[in-house]
């Protein structure tokens, strides 16, 4: 970690890793960790385990909250699950399953691995050519080097890496927020090395980002304005110089109702809901634009296990329909899950492209800089 980086610059990721970091330099009597692998490398995460274990033996006291059973089934005693803001039930790890605690999370039967249909990929939609980006503070590093990969009509493409690695300036060329030190980059077999985003957007791009709360959203607006932040001067939302109340509010309802987002109205500022309910509105108003090329970034952060199979089914659903999806997320399950190839960053660099059957040791070791396959 570079100490010379204020905090207020670095990444949600990286702000966790010192969290952790220095909880455990305190020696907390009371350890409380929320999502606390969401940015490790599996080997980070066992790592992480072992030292709450020990500190567990001294007499520390954790509570772990993660969406990810395996993890809370290798780590904890005692599961308490939480649906709605109520205790569902309090059960002893030797008494439960994951599946047994995924239905009692969401309050019916989930589905926890999925049967991709076989599609053909079609024509290559999105290729980078040799992408570079350097560090404007220090043009001697690189925060990506030589990057090339291609993503063809029907296919997810997942990009796995530890958080810093190079995913959020990747995810920003490509959707024309950031402009490359060098290199190309085709969409739909044109040149938009140097196109904006709203460019982009009006060629059939959706965008997903991993920040929804500087990216993502306007937090002061209404639920009814972020859903059509994007398509707000397009028809049917505006006509001649207004906009159409009734027809926003409409649509912004059957967003709402679609993707369960927990709100009482329509009129309730963005800001006001939970970080779950706030990426659902993101994620339902980039689904519903019907695209042709989406860019997703860390999809389901924040989301319950209901609410992460939905949005799995739709990732999944839009690859049947010849939709190109470019995956970049943290999450090394839900890559494994939903790619038909995995490409791992590293450091900026490609550093290997695996099957989604790959080992996730495998992977991993590839993650963290250490493998070559």
């Amino acid at each position: 970690m570079d100490l010379d980086l204020l905090v207020e610059e670095i990444s949600v990721g990286m702000q966790q890793k010192i969290e952790i970091l220095k909880a455990l330099y305190k020696g907390a009597e009371l350890l409380i960790l929320d999502e606390p692998t969401s940015v490790l490398t599996p080997q980070e995460s066992q790592e992480l385990f072992k030292m709450l274990t020990e500190l567990n033996k001294k007499g520390t006291t954790v509570i772990f909250i993660s969406h990810k059973l395996k993890e809370v089934m290798q780590i904890s005693d005692s599961i308490s699950v939480l649906r709605d803001g109520k205790l569902i039930a309090t059960v002893k790890k030797s008494e439960t399953t994951p599946h047994e605690l995924s239905r009692l999370m969401v309050g019916r039967e989930i589905i926890t691995q999925y049967n991709k249909a076989e599609t053909k990929t079609g024509e290559e939609i999105l290729i980078l050519d040799a992408i570079t980006l350097e560090d404007h503070h220090n043009q001697h590093r690189h925060l990506l080097k030589n990057v090339s990969f291609k993503v063809g009509q029907g296919e997810i493409v997942g990009i796995a890496g530890v958080d810093e690695n190079g995913q959020k300036e990747l995810a920003e060329i490509i959707s024309g927020l950031r402009k490359p030190t060098s290199g190309k980059i085709s969409m739909f077999g044109k040149d938009v090395t140097h196109c904006t985003t709203r460019q982009l957007i009006e060629m059939g791009m959706s965008y997903i980002p991993a920040d929804r709360r500087n990216q993502g959203l306007v937090l002061d607006f209404k639920i009814s304005e972020n859903a059509i932040l994007e398509t707000h001067y397009q028809k049917p939302f505006t006509k001649g110089f207004s906009l159409q109340r009734k027809v926003i509010d409409k649509f912004a309802n059957e967003l709402i109702q679609e993707y369960d987002v927990r709100t009482p109205s329509v009129n309730v500022p963005v800001k006001n809901l939970s970080g779950g309910n706030q990426q659902k509105v993101i994620v339902g108003r980039e689904f519903l634009k019907k695209n042709h090329f989406l860019l997703v970034m860390q999809p389901t952060w924040g989301l319950d296990v209901g609410a992460i199979e939905y949005v799995h089914k739709k990732l999944l659903e839009a690859r049947e329909k010849g939709v190109t999806i470019l995956l970049i997320s943290t999450d090394l399950e839900e890559v494994r899950k939903l790619s038909d190839r995995i490409l791992v960053i590293y450091e900026g660099e490609i550093a290997g492209e695996v099957d989604s059957s790959t080992e996730i040791e495998e992977i991993g070791l590839l993650m963290a800089g250490s493998h070559k396959p």
